[in-house]
């Protein structure tokens, strides 16, 4: 079957990136949210006992890289070790995979403790808001 409209290429990308952003604004609370009390960490914690044998873990943190077309006038920032270039995904889960919070945007040449330490979560661990 034919698709009755032609969308340009670049026209679609600024249009998902679009609904994307406000599909996260929306659901972003009843999605993700960090824990906020001693009970939900404890939840949190008994996760990570019961599946994985891990005591005293409330979160399991990493990045991965996104591939992306280069942006023009760049240079090398969003070209990262693996060679290719990216941008990073910094996602902190609970034990069943679930997202707690994440960060998207950090340049593919910066590593993931660069972009920990410049995420919302580090700020919410270092003023207590966050109860770790």
């Amino acid at each position: 079957m034919r698709d009755s409209c032609w969308v340009a290429e670049n026209t679609l990308s600024v249009v998902v990136r679009d609904v994307c952003h406000a599909i996260c604004e929306e659901y972003v609370d009843e999605i993700m949210t960090a824990p906020s009390t001693h009970e939900e960490r404890r939840q949190l914690a008994d996760g990570f006992l019961e599946n994985w044998n891990f005591p005293n873990c409330v979160a399991d943190i990493d990045g991965k890289h996104i591939t992306i077309r280069k942006p023009s006038s760049s240079g090398s920032v969003y070209y990262n070790y693996k060679g290719f270039f990216s941008i990073l995904l910094l996602v902190i889960v609970d034990s069943d995979y679930k997202f707690v919070c994440c960060g998207l945007g950090g340049y593919g040449s910066s590593g993931d403790a660069k972009i920990y330490n410049e995420s919302e979560f580090l700020e919410m661990v270092q003023d207590g808001s966050i109860g770790f």
